[in-house]
């Protein structure tokens, strides 16, 4: 399931290309206004085109859902019961919600936390993340839990889009969520989530929805560094990259360099550092009073950056007699 083939047509900046997704999560980050979210709306347009031939040789077909985070918001409009009847019907309302994804959140809020088992699974998963002991869901919370809420049930809700949410028993829903697949796909993940939550988030929910396979944009390098077992992709010139070093718990300056072509440090404190770094490691032959120069400059000017190499300052001065 996860060697999925998925042809992507040109649209837009983003070009005709193949994805095969080999892990269950996948992090895509590149530059503002690169393609990533158009991206996500064509890998979820794939899955319904072959959604919808399913309905015409009824085969089985992966579901996919794509969520813009950056508009997780509820509004105030009213909401309805929904009932959807089939797979044409579910497409249609996939169809619809993006029209007004709010109106679709508020539908999803009112009909499926009325079942005290997916409540109670949603705020399960609020309380691991943000060390809460939220019971009920009587009131409005942050936008960084509300944000989750809305995730967890939409993901709830793909995964048992046929079900009878009324009705659906606690066992019932947990054997759903375990083992049916869905392609997720998440705009900008990290948005109103706390470096902390960050930290936390793709494991609690790929321990909650196991099967799901998990496609997310985002701009944060804490992601990026903290999971072994994920794909980087980088989106540039239209093509999504697969990152072939190994970013786990990678140091963060690292990877705002590398990754995100992000200055570790200012021009005029590099040259001193790296100076300081050859003579402390004996690649270059001190001169008493550059060591000084730029132990005082750096000291001086970047306190902070004097902390962290403050073992290479010593060293040369030693070296240099000082």
């Amino acid at each position: 399931m996860l060697q999925n083939r998925i042809e992507i047509e040109e649209l837009g900046v983003v070009k005709s290309q193949t994805i095969t997704f080999s892990k269950k999560v996948s992090l895509i980050y590149g530059y503002n206004n690169c393609g990533k979210t158009t991206m996500l709306k064509l890998i979820n347009e794939q899955f319904d085109k072959r959604l919808q031939r399913s309905i015409l040789d009824e085969s089985e077909a992966i579901l996919s859902l794509y969520l813009p985070t950056n508009r997780l918001d509820v509004n105030q409009y009213f909401t309805k019961e929904y009932y959807i009847s089939d797979k044409e019907a579910l497409l249609d309302y996939k169809r619809d919600i993006y029209g007004d994804f709010a109106l679709h959140l508020n539908v999803l809020r009112a009909n499926l936390l009325e079942n005290p088992f997916i409540c109670r699974f949603v705020l399960d998963a609020v309380n691991r993340m943000f060390d809460t002991s939220i019971r009920d869901h009587s009131q409005k919370y942050s936008d960084g839990i509300e944000n989750i809420v809305n995730i967890y049930l939409n993901i709830i809700w793909i995964l048992t889009w046929d079900v009878d949410y009324k009705q659906i028993t606690g066992e019932q829903l947990q054997q759903l969520i375990s083992q049916r697949c869905a392609y997720i796909l998440i705009d900008e993940i990290e948005m109103f989530l706390h470096v902390k939550i960050q930290d936390r988030f793709i494991k609690c929910i790929r321990q909650d929805f196991p099967e799901c396979i998990f496609v997310f944009t985002t701009h944060s390098p804490l992601l990026l560094t903290r999971y072994r077992d994920i794909a980087i992709y980088e989106l540039e010139n239209g093509k999504l990259e697969f990152v072939e070093s190994d970013y786990y718990f990678s140091d963060l300056d690292c990877v705002y360099e590398s990754l995100f072509a992000v200055r570790e440090l200012p021009n005029d404190v590099a040259v001193r550092v790296n100076y300081l770094g050859d003579v402390a490691m004996g690649i270059e032959i001190p001169n008493k009073e550059k060591v000084r120069e730029c132990s005082n400059y750096i000291e001086h000017n970047y306190p902070n950056i004097a902390k962290k190499y403050n073992n290479y300052m010593v060293k040369a001065e030693m070296k240099a007699g000082i």
